[in-house]
């Protein structure tokens, strides 16, 4: 194997004559460029010629641009008009009258486009809001801005007559339903009773047996109400106290404040989950435990196996203490 190499890279003595004369041959090549600037002196390039005719076709430039008539030229200044300053309405002043005014044009028809766009000068200071014009400009045409004011016009109060067969003012309200048509009272007693107060229920409520339309019976709250506070039970497994109330979704404290004195814990029987034997679903669908958590749990325990007791649920990192205290009275172990 190793004669194989050798033989790759032997080279007879002919080879090897070549190879130096051809590395010798490379190194003139790149060598002789810089040999030869030093012994031959470039000629310099007149630039002369070009020069002149780079200079007459300047000149007949500006031949054509002189001999060219004054308003074919881009940059004539219209200095011709002279400013006029008159009493104006921006509101309703025509175009020629601001240019005439010594306001540009460019301004003019910006101020223009403002109004066709709805835009309207209800004082003297609205002129400044116009984009383009200058302080110094508005301040020589304040004193000529004439906006009309328009009057408000006052609303006449007719005099009106009382007549004779018009109600005494001493007539009570008993009096002035026994004058009154049978159905124009009836209207009364029908509006009157629409609006009157709910009254207050003072029964008491057990909230763990309680259904959604005795919750309804209680003032503030609602079908909605209702449905959530017994879905959130059932989801519970029930209420250890009556302050799990006021976690129901959307319940105003308010609301659980005024209920509050009329509920009660009869049944105090609460549905617990056994950890060890839970599965995953069951532990997912407790409102105290988020999805990541049940995972956790379930994982934990087919790793480190059965929970020994309920304050084992620390070693899951994942579950703070306050949370752990919340589960304690809907967990076990056995």
């Amino acid at each position: 194997m190793e004669t194989r190499w050798k033989d790759r890279f032997h080279f007879t003595r002919s080879e090897r004559n070549g190879i130096i004369s051809l590395l010798l041959l490379i190194k003139v090549i790149f060598v002789l460029p810089h040999v030869y600037s030093l012994f031959v002196e470039p000629k310099p390039v007149d630039f002369t010629a070009f020069q002149t005719a780079v200079d007459q076709f300047y000149n007949e430039e500006q031949k054509v641009v002189s001999s060219a008539p004054l308003e074919d030229t881009p940059q004539k200044k219209k200095t011709s008009q002279p400013v006029v300053l008159f009493a104006f309405d921006p509101n309703t002043a025509s175009l020629e009258d601001l240019v005439r005014l010594g306001i540009k044009e460019k301004t003019a028809k910006t101020l223009i486009k403002y109004r066709t766009k709805g835009g309207k000068f209800r004082k003297k200071e609205d002129l400044k809001r116009v984009y383009g014009l200058k302080p110094a400009d508005y301040e020589k045409l304040e004193a000529y801005i004439d906006i009309p004011q328009k009057k408000k016009e006052k609303k006449k109060i007719e005099p009106v007559d009382i007549k004779p067969e018009s109600k005494p003012s001493f007539i009570t309200k008993s009096d002035e339903k026994k004058t009154l048509p049978k159905k124009e009272q009836s209207t009364q007693k029908v509006t009157s009773s629409k609006f009157k107060a709910r009254p207050k229920i003072t029964i008491n409520i057990d909230v763990n047996a309680a259904t959604a339309e005795e919750w309804q019976k209680l003032r503030g709250i609602g079908a909605s109400y209702s449905k959530r506070i017994v879905k959130f039970r059932n989801a519970l497994g029930g209420f250890h106290s009556i302050e799990q109330i006021s976690e129901v979704y959307g319940l105003p404290d308010s609301t659980f404040q005024s209920i509050q004195p009329f509920l009660k814990i009869e049944d105090g029987n609460i549905k617990q989950i056994n950890i060890n034997t839970a599965s995953r679903e069951d532990l997912k669908t407790h409102p105290y435990l988020k999805w990541k958590q049940a995972d956790v749990i379930i994982n934990y325990r087919e790793q480190h196996g059965s929970f020994e007791t309920v304050d084992d649920l620390l070693k899951v990192k994942v579950i703070p203490p306050e949370t752990l205290e919340k589960l304690k009275p809907y967990i076990q172990v056995d």
